[in-house]
């Protein structure tokens, strides 16, 4: 989904824009500009006589700016800003010195000013058009209706339902393209100041291939380490494994040495002078 779908569908059907999402999403992205604006102005206008807060007040705003921007499919927005890992001072220095810390800036003055002004417009255009087109429900109900078009006066439900066919209804649907075509500016408004520029996206490449190569050669640090700690291990076991395999052998050469010699002794034949034709073994085991 994206802004450019949001354009296509206001260029096709308009029964099937109007039964659409996008009407709805306007109208949020609209009201949210207003309750935004209300929200921050009691806390925005103070810091304008300290203007290193102010300017940085635009950096959560910015961030808040882009993700609402998802409402009208602009999808996710990346952040100009570059990554820092030091404290507030640090933080603090180096959004001062960024340009997406000023444009951010620039459009806090535009929200406390401009954007909801035109936005409290259409919707109270859209206010009259619904109350337009709610004036068979309000004869109905027997409220005192007193809407004078030029010289008519709506009193009646024939009167009633004539302005909401006539002129309720072909205005509440110009009115719906209108703030539509008026969120869809601002959308692209705040892509334009608070989004990256072709040098930051840049930069955050450059960031990310050096990240990368630092991750690389991290994990061929460690690897190496790796290979080394177990070539040394393996070989101090091989050595201390062929020093206690000699010290076995010779322990075990000298313990069966007396016991050959006696088996040495005892396999030599003499001569038995009492058997002409034969001999005997002599020895300590004969």
């Amino acid at each position: 989904m994206n802004s450019g779908s949001m354009w296509r569908a206001m260029a096709g059907n308009p029964l099937v824009f109007l039964s659409s999402r996008w009407p709805w999403r306007s109208l949020a992205y609209l009201s949210g500009t207003v309750v935004l604006a209300a929200a921050t102005w009691p806390v925005l206008v103070p810091l304008i006589v300290f203007p290193p807060a102010f300017v940085l007040a635009g950096v959560p705003i910015g961030a808040l700016e882009r993700r609402r921007l998802g409402l009208l499919g602009q999808g996710p927005v990346r952040s100009p800003h570059a990554a820092t890992s030091g404290g507030a001072v640090a933080w603090s220095r180096l959004r001062l010195g960024e340009s997406a810390t000023w444009r951010a800036s620039g459009y806090v003055l535009c929200l406390l000013s401009v954007l909801p002004l035109l936005d409290l417009a259409g919707l109270f255009v859209l206010f009259i058009c619904l109350v337009l087109l709610a004036l068979p429900l309000l004869v109905t109900a027997g409220l005192a209706v007193d809407i004078r078009l030029g010289g008519l006066v709506v009193d009646t439900m024939g009167e009633a339902w004539a302005v909401a066919a006539v002129a309720g209804l072909p205005a509440a649907i110009a009115t719906v393209y209108a703030l539509c075509v008026l969120a869809g500016a601002q959308a692209a408004f705040a892509l334009w100041v608070l989004g990256p520029t072709q040098t930051e996206l840049n930069r955050q490449v450059e960031e990310l291939s050096a990240a990368r190569t630092r991750l690389v050669d991290a994990f061929e640090a460690e690897r190496r380490r790796i290979e080394r700690d177990l070539h040394d291990g393996a070989q101090q076991h091989l050595v201390l494994l062929n020093t206690g395999d000699r010290r076995h052998d010779q322990s075990s050469t000298h313990r069966s040495l007396p016991s050959g010699r006696c088996r040495h002794r005892a396999a030599v034949p003499v001569v038995d002078p009492d058997r002409p034709y034969g001999c005997r073994l002599r020895g300590a085991m004969a």
